[in-house]
């Protein structure tokens, strides 16, 4: 069995859609820039007030964006690939700062059984680590989530040596769930 550990807190799916493409339009190449001009910093300065949804959405994006490039750079640090079967996942959330310090310990380690959706993490993780290929992974041996008193998460993956294949037709179980 070998074992992974991505050091990032883990962070959900963020989906896009084509009208999506306005606000990298509107906002995209001056967000990046480090140092603008003034007469950039003005420009960049009206059009969020121009389109405030948009920008929030672009922000939205922006970050998402930015996880699955750190999240690809951590995994290409440790070797780490996402196989088509045969891994056991775990994201480890950490406790809100605000929580109070009793809260905080007896949270740690336990289920973590709130908002975001165990599914959403799923998807950022495969989507990152397989943007075009995620359609092929058919098996995960367990996936859970958990809180951590730690200032940050991470997400910890164990990977069996070699997935045992199905060895029944998908036909005949496609016929034995119709009846």
């Amino acid at each position: 069995m070998l074992e992974y550990t991505l050091y990032l807190n883990p962070e959900t799916h963020v989906r896009s859609t084509q009208d999506d493409a306005t606000g990298f339009r509107i906002f995209g190449h001056l967000h990046r820039i480090a140092q603008r001009t003034a007469i950039e910093e003005e420009s960049y300065r009206r059009r969020i007030e121009a389109y405030p949804g948009i920008y929030k959405r672009f922000l939205q994006l922006d970050r998402y964006n930015d996880y699955k490039r750190r999240l690809v750079d951590e995994a290409a640090r440790q070797g780490f690939y996402l196989r088509d079967a045969g891994m056991k996942i775990t994201f480890y959330i950490p406790v809100p700062p605000s929580w109070r310090p009793g809260k905080k310990a007896k949270k740690h380690m336990t289920r973590h059984q709130s908002k975001p959706d165990i599914d959403n993490f799923e998807k950022a993780l495969f989507d990152s680590l397989r943007p075009h290929q995620d359609h092929a992974i058919w098996q995960t041996n367990g996936m859970k989530k958990l809180w951590v008193n730690e200032p940050a998460g991470c997400i910890r993956i164990e990977v069996e040596e070699q997935p045992e294949e199905s060895t029944e037709d998908p036909h005949q179980l496609k016929l034995r769930f119709r009846k």
